[in-house]
């Protein structure tokens, strides 16, 4: 098997070991386990979790680019309903691999030591923002929203979804459809 295709492999088994026994209670001995292979051939893959979890942090805004690349050049969508895409699939993603609690975990550890990775999240989070800053951007300067300040929106809606995200992984019971559908009315409530 080739290196990357292993290294992928392996990152996401371990991101299903942190799910199941929390972030700081794996080893790298139960990622190894998990994974069929010695705690040894992990080493030369990764050479931590924090490494590990910044490989599958680097993944989902990879393939965030993607999205939203895809999206972009959607010219049937205007660039509110680009926003409300991109709203969605972060939401349907998260609902999908629970991959924000771990994320969430980490980043707060790291926060906390004050330790290199955490700026490496940190600045993907803020390319994230920055994709939407973009489109509202453009929502502003095609007239389908009215005007404000496009990296304030930006802030305001990134804001909100960490926070609906966030209280999804402490309430197990929370709808994120309905929640979804209140993002969406506020959305629109920026038409002009």
């Amino acid at each position: 098997m080739d290196y990357q295709k292993c290294k992928d492999e392996i990152a996401q088994h371990a991101l299903r070991v942190f799910v199941e026994r929390g972030y700081h209670r794996t080893t790298l001995q139960d990622v190894a386990a998990k994974c069929g292979i010695g705690r040894t051939t992990l080493y030369s893959y990764f050479k931590n979790k924090e490494d590990i979890f910044l490989h599958v942090v680097k993944k989902q805004v990879e393939a965030f680019r993607c999205e939203y690349r895809k999206v972009l050049e959607d010219q049937e969508l205007s660039y509110l309903e680009k926003i409300k895409r991109l709203v969605a699939h972060m939401v349907r993603d998260y609902e999908d691999n629970h991959d924000l609690v771990i994320f969430t975990e980490l980043w707060l550890l790291l926060k906390m030591k004050r330790e290199q990775p955490e700026r490496s999240l940190r600045q993907w989070l803020k390319e994230i923002r920055l994709m939407f800053a973009d489109l509202f951007k453009e929502a502003i300067r095609h007239r389908e929203i009215k005007r404000g300040d496009h990296e304030v929106l930006s802030s305001i809606l990134f804001g909100l979804l960490e926070t609906m995200l966030l209280e999804k992984a402490w309430n197990k019971e929370m709808r994120l459809d309905a929640h979804l559908r209140a993002v969406y009315l506020m959305l629109d409530g920026l038409k002009a």
